[in-house]
């Protein structure tokens, strides 16, 4: 069975988004057409899509939607990283891509050879970091909205791979435009008049994929935003929450201590939905006052405090990766992260025949408890590198300790 993963993304204040999710199934055309354009092609095709274009990506480009029409982008070669869902807020596109100046919120996916993006109209994205480097190009004949040549399939047999590489299709008699954000009052009426595709471009109409994707409940109109998050930490009952701050000492991925105190009876769904929110925000707190000391010990102790492998390990977007056996972050993190939790059918309510409430899916319970593992680990690194830096502060070597004791 396919992997498809759906990312449902709000509108902004400078992006309309879309009440259908961004869908991403990585590594299928690895089994369905082997990243063969012609293939891709003969599979799109089939499905009612349209292929118009494969181009070579350079390191950054301009965060842009398109309004006219559902895009499906599938990458034939290299690797690369799209955010999904905000704005560029400046025309420097360094600054964009790897500095502030860019809505916060969406999402960032790694892009490899083989995975498919089905990205509906209004969804911004914006590819960077790609691998192996390269300069813009539009490999295909024509103007990148269709293939200009006499037999189209023959062309991209003739087309020569490099760099980042990813071909783009659109339902069939649709023609797409490109949006770089803000025009929402001028756009909203073409893109909310786009129906489904009849078929997923890949899948056909298997039960997967476009097939089964469904509009997000928004309550209200596109542009009014996202509903209020039911989120309250004030609900979690003391004694959970009192455990979910104890001190979690043991190996990050160990499943062996996850679950026996969250299955106590005493605990709602609700309960355990605000204590994984609860736990997600230690996390994210933890992490950034590490990153505090880190900076503290780079900027004035260069040279005597190590903190190489421990600035790697905490300074990137991925600071949790967990196995299958646990929800996955895109599940339940970012920005649209807690109306998911709180999503009874999203979240798997399972009622069996002894539970007179249904109960949530087991990753939930082991994924708290990861959540809490995790935060007990950087937190001792954060209060094993802050004494390293007071230490060096005490002989007089940097700067006054203010601030720095917690």
């Amino acid at each position: 069975m396919p992997t498809v993963r759906s990312y449902p993304l709000p509108p902004t204040k400078l992006i309309p988004n879309s009440e259908f999710p961004l869908l991403h199934y990585p590594g299928l055309l690895a089994d369905k057409a082997a990243c063969n354009a012609a293939k891709v092609y003969d599979l799109f095709t089939s499905n009612g899509w349209s292929l118009q274009w494969i181009w070579r990506y350079g390191p950054t480009q301009a965060s842009h939607y398109h309004s006219t029409a559902h895009e499906c982008m599938a990458v034939l070669s290299g690797s690369a990283r799209i955010r999904f869902g905000v704005a560029d807020t400046s025309d420097d596109l360094e600054a964009s891509t790897h500095g502030p100046a860019h809505e916060d919120g969406g999402i960032m996916l790694d892009a490899k050879a083989g995975d498919v993006f089905l990205i509906p109209a209004g969804v911004s994205h914006k590819t960077h970091d790609t691998s192996p480097p390269a300069e813009l190009k539009l490999l295909t004949p024509g103007d990148g909205h269709g293939i200009a040549a006499e037999n189209p399939r023959q062309a991209l047999v003739e087309t020569e791979l490099s760099g980042f590489t990813m071909m783009g299709a659109y339902p069939e008699g649709d023609a797409w435009d490109s949006c770089l954000g803000g025009e929402h009052e001028q756009q909203m009426d073409k893109i909310r008049t786009l129906s489904k595709p009849a078929r997923d471009p890949v899948l056909g109409d298997s039960p997967e994929g476009i097939c089964v994707s469904s509009k997000m409940a928004f309550n209200g109109p596109l542009s009014a935003g996202l509903p209020k998050s039911p989120y309250n930490p004030d609900d979690i009952p003391q004694v959970l929450r009192t455990w979910l701050d104890s001190d979690h000492e043991t190996d990050i991925t160990s499943q062996d201590s996850s679950s026996t105190f969250l299955h106590k009876p005493m605990f709602k769904t609700a309960d355990l939905q605000n204590a994984l929110i609860y736990a997600r925000n230690n996390v994210v707190d933890a992490v950034n006052t590490f990153l505090q000391a880190i900076d503290l010990a780079v900027d004035n102790y260069q040279g005597r405090i190590s903190v190489e492998n421990i600035k790697n390990a905490y300074g990137g977007t991925h600071t949790l990766s967990l196995d299958e056996s646990y929800l996955e972050d895109w599940e339940w993190h970012g920005e649209f992260g807690e109306l998911r939790i709180f999503d009874v059918k999203w979240a798997k309510l399972v009622k069996s025949k002894t539970d007179k409430e249904p109960t949530l899916d087991k990753r939930f319970r082991r994924t708290i408890a990861a959540l809490c593992r995790l935060r007990t680990v950087i937190e001792k690194h954060d209060g094993k590198l802050r004494r390293e830096i007071l230490k060096e502060q005490d002989e007089g070597k940097g700067p006054d300790s203010d601030g720095l004791k917690r």
